[in-house]
């Protein structure tokens, strides 16, 4: 893989290892990054402490 810049290398493997390791633990890695991008931001904000994931918002099709 070639990368422009140089810290697109660690941006590239954060985003791989995060992916990896949703699929390591059987869940879908998409949903997973949705969730943690949804919830993260919240939980940055807060205090540290014990990270409380709220249920996803109710979709309607």
């Amino acid at each position: 893989m070639h990368l422009r810049f140089d810290d697109a290398a660690e941006v590239a493997c954060t985003w791989l290892s995060l992916i990896g390791s949703a699929r390591h633990a059987g869940l879908d890695s998409e949903e997973y990054l949705r969730d943690l991008c949804r919830v993260l931001p919240k939980e940055l904000q807060a205090p540290l402490g014990k990270i409380t994931i709220p249920p996803p918002p109710s979709q309607s099709l």
